[in-house]
């Protein structure tokens, strides 16, 4: 297999994963109102529509590209689900903290101390109401 042919699978795989995600965005936003949705945290339909939805995907795919649907196909549809959840509810954000918080990649200690300050100074300024807040809020009902 060429490298050409390589770079134009993983450019099709990412673009169904945008496009699952960005379905199952809008599908989660639409049906999560629902009366029997209500109830249900909207993480678990979000996930529960992206399994839907990649395992759909893929059925369609073999159908449309004439390729016989094996069992493994659908098991790598759900493993996939789990990437078009998290691109869908923003858990790309998470995954980042997490991998930050093994220390897997090297942290500058300049960037560490500066945080640190920035934290420690901002834990110093406290809100306080001025005068006239404080007049406006006593006529308050």
């Amino acid at each position: 297999m060429s490298m050409e042919i390589l770079m134009q699978y993983v450019t099709f795989a990412l673009m169904a994963v945008g496009v699952l995600a960005f379905l199952t965005a809008l599908i989660t936003q639409v049906i999560k109102e629902m009366p029997g949705l209500r109830n249900i945290q909207t993480n678990v339909v979000a996930f529960v529509t992206a399994l839907i939805l990649t395992a759909l995907a893929v059925v369609i795919a073999c159908i449309y590209y004439n390729i016989t649907l094996l069992w493994y196909y659908i098991v790598a549809a759900v493993i996939a689900s789990f990437i078009v959840y998290l691109v869908a509810t923003g858990g790309w954000e998470r995954v980042a903290e997490i991998w930050r918080r093994t220390r897997w990649e090297k942290i500058e200690p300049e960037k560490v101390e500066a945080a640190n300050a920035e934290a420690a100074n901002a834990e110093k300024y406290t809100w306080e109401l001025s005068e006239r807040e404080k007049e406006i809020i006593s006529k308050m009902p």
